[in-house]
């Protein structure tokens, strides 16, 4: 299970890479602009973020048909699903922290 978890961590880690480069660069922008609706709208950009993170780790592994060797380990189909849950459930916790 903790294999599972640290996997689908792993590849939301690459995208929060991007992601966050690109919401510094556009938390820049909107300071540079002075537009206090621009400013205001920033602080709500994680949850949407986090979740678009998760999401595409979830099309990462379906690409890479991780899925098919996945159930080949020594891990049984509920705890697959399991892990798919928390780490959506920990991104979710973490948009909205």
């Amino acid at each position: 299970m903790k294999g599972l978890l640290k996997s689908c961590f792993f590849g939301i880690k690459g995208n929060l890479r991007v992601i966050g480069a690109a919401a510094v660069l556009l938390g820049g922008i909107c300071l540079i602009m002075g537009d206090p609706s621009a400013v205001s709208i920033f602080p709500f950009l994680p949850a949407p973020v986090l979740g678009a993170a998760a999401v595409a780790c979830l099309r990462r592994e379906s690409a890479s048909r991780w899925s098919r060797y996945k159930i080949t380990l020594p891990v049984r189909r509920r705890d697959i699903v399991k892990s798919q849950y928390i780490t959506h459930g920990i991104c979710a916790l973490a948009g909205m922290a």
